[in-house]
């Protein structure tokens, strides 16, 4: 997972007991560091469900935990991962990705180190309980479920794991493996370390059973899909040392990844195709490294980084934190001049950069007002052990601290690009709501205006005016607490949102119960 942890089992073990939320990050003029949930044991990866909760794993308890989106509701425990072991370093329960069939395919994929043989295992479970998020009910990990689908990946040292599962669009599943300390290993396609595969999952059968084998899941537009070995026929990128934590950019289908690095380099990676030799170890970074003995692979399918960065005093070790899109039924964007930035943070500085990325080049991106260093977007993360963009367009992480986070922009700079300067005003009522909400707003001039209502994910869940010609003037828009199918909808934070060729405008709801 992280870098040569130096302390390892005391780093993960020192805030096992630490419940209380660590302070707000520096972030600039306009954004915001808000605590989502705390008191977790060593939180090492989380994803989103499409409701907006978020499931969040521990490292080192292997436990399954899904937090409400809007803190309200404490973390609320889904089961304990069996056979996870040994814990502790870079060792457990490593990644966690949800089936993007979900709910009605109500799977979660985890990574993590198998106690009882030494290999990583990729296996998929069944939750069962409030799939959706409407009854207001927990989720239980159905542990007769477990059908493995990777269960003899290499894990002979306790470093150099990998294992983040990510999702893509298309429905393949990445999973990152690490070098395992066997540095040459990276060069040769043949063995599944220091990799990035790409897997085909969605056509695993229902219920429990053990792996398929490796042609069952191999996507056939794989890069190697047609070699000889099965093993090879599942990579897609190579030559990686420790690629904990990576990000897909379903815009561009770009990968950008971070790579852990040895002594003195760190680096960034943005792959856009298969098949993609990224240099470990012949090169850390760009320096040439060459580690002796290895046989190097071919160097015609070299990908330099994108961005490389010298080690300072201290241990270091680089963590994704993800490309910025524009979503517009989200409610966390970032401002238009950040479209297409990368961010990356620091493990042990807790400090977050910014990559101003054009044309397949990275530079650091100038400094914004309220930067809180010269260099640093951000800092005081806390040991940030995973960050990501959310489906609410924010940046989301966990820290070592035990806390599940997340920085956003002040909803007057969460605009669409494309929209109008703002010159009109959303106001609603009453907030909180125990019924109807009836939200207002005035119009400068006459135009097409839509109105919608979306939860806490960012996710639109009743359109109450849909491009509109109205007058200028006065106007109110009302809400009954229920989505475009007439179905109730869950009580707690919606979000009200006006676009006009006037501008855009957003307001928070809060619905205590709906009728």
């Amino acid at each position: 997972m992280l870098r040569d942890l130096l302390v390892s089992s005391a780093f993960v073990l020192a805030f096992a007991s630490f419940h209380a939320p660590a302070d707000a990050a520096l972030v600039p003029t306009g954004f915001h560091d808000d605590a989502i949930a705390s008191g977790f044991h060593s939180p090492s990866n989380f994803d989103f469900l499409p409701d907006g909760r978020i499931l969040v794993i521990e490292q080192t308890t292997a436990l399954v935990l899904v937090v409400d989106p809007t803190g309200a509701v404490p973390p609320d425990t889904v089961g304990r991962v069996p056979d996870v072991g040994p814990v502790g370093g870079e060792n457990g329960l490593l990644g966690i990705a949800v089936d993007p069939r979900w709910p009605t395919k109500p799977y979660v994929y985890l990574d993590y180190n198998y106690a009882l043989s030494p290999n990583l295992h990729v296996t998929r479970f069944a939750l069962t309980g409030d799939l959706d998020g409407t009854q207001g009910g927990g989720l239980d990990l159905d542990l007769a479920s477990k059908r493995d689908i990777l269960a003899d990946l290499p894990d002979d040292f306790p470093l150099h794991n990998g294992g983040t599962l990510l999702f893509a669009p298309d429905g393949s599943l990445f999973v990152s493996v690490g070098d395992d300390n066997v540095p040459c290993s990276a060069q040769d396609v043949h063995q599944l370390r220091g990799k990035l595969l790409r897997l085909s999952v969605l056509g695993v059968p229902d219920g429990p059973g053990s792996a398929p084998d490796y042609q069952a899941i191999t996507p056939p537009d794989n890069p190697f899909a047609g070699n000889p070995d099965p093993r090879t026929r599942l990579v897609w990128a190579y030559g990686l040392r420790n690629p904990w934590s990576y990000d897909l950019d379903p815009t561009t289908g770009t990968l950008a990844i971070a790579d852990v690095g040895n002594d003195a380099y760190e680096e960034i990676d943005l792959v856009t195709q298969g098949g993609r030799n990224l240099g470990w170890p012949l090169y850390e970074g760009l320096f040439r490294f060459e580690y002796p003995l290895c046989i190097y692979s071919d160097t015609l399918t070299l990908l330099p980084p994108v961005w490389s960065y010298p080690h300072a005093a201290g241990p270091s070790a680089v963590m994704m934190g993800g490309t910025v899109r524009f979503d517009p039924n989200a409610l966390a964007n970032f401002p238009p001049e950040y479209l297409g930035n990368v961010f990356y943070a620091e493990l042990y500085t807790g400090k977050l950069y910014r990559l101003a990325c054009a044309g397949g080049t990275c530079a650091p991106a100038p400094p914004v007002p309220g930067q809180p260093d010269t260099a640093a977007w951000a800092t005081e993360l806390a040991t940030p052990t995973r960050l990501r963009f959310g489906p609410d367009a924010g940046l989301w992480y966990v820290n070592g601290l035990g806390d599940l986070r997340r920085i956003r922009a002040d909803l007057l700079l969460a605009v669409d690009p494309h929209a109008g300067t703002r010159s009109i005003q959303l106001r609603a009522f009453p907030v909180p709501s125990a019924g109807d909400v009836r939200m207002s707003f005035r119009l400068p001039t006459g135009g097409p205006v839509t109105v919608f209502v979306s939860d806490a994910r960012g996710r639109r869940v009743r359109t109450l005016v849909q491009e509109a010609a109205l007058p200028a003037g006065e106007h109110v828009a009302a809400w009954d607490g229920r989505d475009d199918d007439g179905t109730r909808v869950a009580p707690g934070v919606y979000f009200g949102t006006l676009r006009s060729a006037a501008g855009s405008a957003h307001r928070r709801l809060v619905l205590l119960s709906a009728r």
